[in-house]
């Protein structure tokens, strides 16, 4: 095996960075003012979020609907989505409408672990009293009806002869 060349980067010293004047300060690499400008820039498309449930509406099944299919409809609709954080971003999405009860997942008892979602029903939100309702004011007592039900121990008779 022939000998190792000798290498002059090795013999010579490391050269020093310029020296800047004082008073200023030191710029920035470019690297960090790009990603600085990447980062201020708006999105062109609304948030995950809204786009889960735009494709929930779009593509109403009764079956449900499935990530994949919510991810082609997203990659349709918006091209200028960023494709390689878009399972993790959809998924995150429906993780957290299922936890706040917006999304009901379906349960296949032939395929366990096939994933389908759907819009939960709406519930009936409880009214809410207006805050200029007098708090003193009684409310109207309802007339009651005479045939009215009467609860079920009333008419009852005990064979077995213990009180209750």
């Amino acid at each position: 095996m022939p000998p190792k060349k000798k290498t002059t980067e090795a013999a010579e010293p490391p050269a020093e960075p310029p020296a800047q004047p004082t008073g200023e300060e030191p710029s920035k690499d470019k690297k960090t003012a790009e990603a600085a400008t990447l980062r201020s820039k708006p999105s062109s498309h609304p948030k995950y979020a809204v786009m889960v449930k735009e494709a929930f509406k779009a593509l109403d099944s009764r079956k449900g609907v499935t990530p994949q299919a919510i991810r082609n409809y997203i990659r349709k609709t918006y091209p200028t989505v960023d494709v390689h954080r878009l399972t993790y971003l959809v998924s995150q999405a429906l993780t957290k409408k299922l936890g706040s009860g917006e999304l009901v997942r379906l349960e296949n008892p032939k395929l366990p672990r096939a994933k389908k979602y759907r819009l939960a029903p709406k519930f009936k939100e409880a009214k809410h009293k207006s805050e200029n309702a007098d708090p003193n004011v009684q409310k109207e007592a309802k007339p009651h009806k005479e045939g009215a039900k009467k609860s079920g121990k009333e008419g009852t008779v005990d064979t077995t002869g213990i009180d209750i």
